[in-house]
């Protein structure tokens, strides 16, 4: 199923980090509005926002804060990074 947005631009490391979360079991589906990932592991449900390295805080829109604040999505830029918030590491 192909969703609106899907195709937007997506950070580099994004597809390692997929990679990475995958290999450890997770299911995870990409969105591109409100956040990056959506991450189903161990029967949890995580939103995720991946950001580039080179730009980890670059100016986001101010209900894409909002949204992150007021449902505590945290901004990765590394694999590790995602891991550790599932509690695969």
């Amino acid at each position: 199923m192909k969703y609106r947005g899907y195709d937007a631009k997506r950070d580099l490391n994004e597809k390692g980090i997929v990679k990475d979360l995958e290999k450890v079991g997770a299911k995870v589906h990409r969105l591109s509005k409100p956040c990056d990932l959506l991450v189903r592991f161990r029967y949890q449900l995580y939103l995720i926002e991946v950001a580039n390295p080179e730009y980890p805080n670059r100016q986001r829109e101010k209900e894409q804060l909002e949204f992150f604040e007021e449902f505590g999505v945290p901004i990765v830029t590394t694999s590790d990074e995602a891991l550790r918030i599932i509690g695969a590491m």
